[in-house]
């Protein structure tokens, strides 16, 4: 289970102000799920990671030639965590980046990157949009020194998922970054003919074949994909309460960290995704 090494990938640039990088990732070594790390520009220069994947040279490489900025590690000012299992990756980076990045998670993170995070979310902040000033102040980050974040993204959390799911939404790009509440994973059968960039994390190759045949399915289009992503989260009011929040998000991207990323059409895939939730 696990990451190739080297990591290897590709990155790319989504927009003007998103960068990502994609790679292998598996799953009990076998089922074959991808990985993928985003990196977000501020208006101040600085820079926002969500998802990290584990510190890799020629990947950071990679992101200087995109970002245009060889120093743009050093500038990170906040290290999101996507959800408790998203975690094997940053303490790599806890040498790697400035001794002053915020790192944003949740509770319920092993010891070790519990007693690393600096803004932790829980019940209290669950369900509805973090999107106003006393919202942010009330969970640790101040209008003053981190305008250029709370002026910039929004974010909703979602303890009922079993991983306890953080999710991103940054309006300039109208992009939903996300972990492990939907993914994108599609064999040669169920790709879409306007995705250009089919298993980016596996070099465009299908790889879910044989035993990791059935993860091809596990897509916002597939009737499997869709019954096992919704079936992780309990119907009830706290869950219809928080797709409602993440409906009325105007999306156009999502990048998920597993599976293709979804270019166009973001706010439709998550209404006939989560129907049974929202309607």
């Amino acid at each position: 289970m696990g990451y190739p090494n080297p990591i290897g990938g590709i990155s790319r640039k989504l927009s003007n102000d998103v960068f990502i990088h994609s790679c292998r990732f598996t799953r009990v070594n076998f089922l074959q799920f991808g990985a993928r790390m985003s990196v977000i520009k501020l208006p101040d220069d600085s820079y926002v990671v969500y998802s990290a994947i584990p510190y890799n040279k020629e990947m950071i490489n990679s992101f200087n030639e995109l970002v245009g900025d060889k120093d743009w590690l050093l500038k990170v000012r906040y290290l999101v965590i996507p959800d408790v299992a998203h975690t094997m990756a940053i303490t790599s980076y806890k040498d790697k980046m400035s001794e002053n990045v915020k790192i944003i998670g949740m509770e319920g993170c092993n010891n070790i990157v519990d007693s690393m995070i600096n803004i932790k979310l829980n019940e209290k902040f669950a369900y509805n949009v973090i999107e106003d000033d006393e919202q942010f102040q009330k969970l640790g980050l101040d209008k003053k020194n981190d305008a250029a974040f709370t002026e910039n993204f929004k974010m909703l959390y979602m303890p009922k998922h079993p991983n306890k799911e953080l999710i991103l939404y940054h309006g300039n790009s109208k992009t939903l970054f996300e972990a492990d509440l939907m993914m994108n994973l599609r064999n040669k059968k169920s790709i879409p003919d306007d995705n250009n960039q089919f298993n980016e994390q596996f070099g465009g190759k299908n790889v879910h074949t044989g035993i990791s045949y059935l993860t091809g399915y596990m897509n916002p289009t597939s009737k499997i994909g869709i019954a096992a992503m919704t079936k992780l989260i309990p119907v009830s009011d706290e869950s219809k309460l928080f797709f409602k929040n993440l409906n009325g998000l105007d999306i156009e991207k999502i990048v998920m960290s597993h599976g293709d990323v979804i270019e166009h059409g973001g706010s439709k895939v998550i209404k006939d995704l989560f129907a049974k939730f929202i309607n």
